[in-house]
């Protein structure tokens, strides 16, 4: 089956391709802008239904006003996640651990008799 959809997606490129290459300039143009109008109407229709889901979901937790404690209490528990992975990535500690990095490789190119080749841009 997967053959056959590669096959298929192969073609269909194939024949897009040497459709638009036998288009004059005008073809293209009417082309772009008939897809340029399909895409802003899928655009449109798109952001339509996120408001209205938005809108849908405000009433549900007007409607049930436990829920929107369990959301605020949700969104600490993201909002404490996300604290720390970022104070993981911040914080000062890859300097030491750079630096212990550091030197476990200076200790194993010391270590090292063999003739590989070893970068560190921090010898001087």
């Amino acid at each position: 089956m997967a053959k056959k959809f590669l096959a298929g997606m192969l073609f269909g490129g194939l024949s897009a391709a040497a459709t638009w290459r036998l288009m004059d300039d005008k073809q293209q143009e009417a082309f772009k802008n008939w897809l340029q109008e399909k895409r802003d109407l899928a655009l449109d229709k798109s952001t339509e239904y996120a408001l209205e889901f938005l809108d849908y979901a405000d009433e549900w937790i007007a409607d049930h006003p436990e829920m929107a404690t369990k959301a605020s209490e949700w969104t600490e528990k993201f909002k404490d996640a996300g604290d720390d992975v970022a104070n993981h990535f911040m914080s000062d500690d890859f300097d030491e651990q750079t630096a212990d990095l550091r030197e476990e490789l200076k200790s194993q190119q010391s270590n090292n008799d063999d003739d590989d080749i070893i970068i560190d841009k921090t010898a001087k």
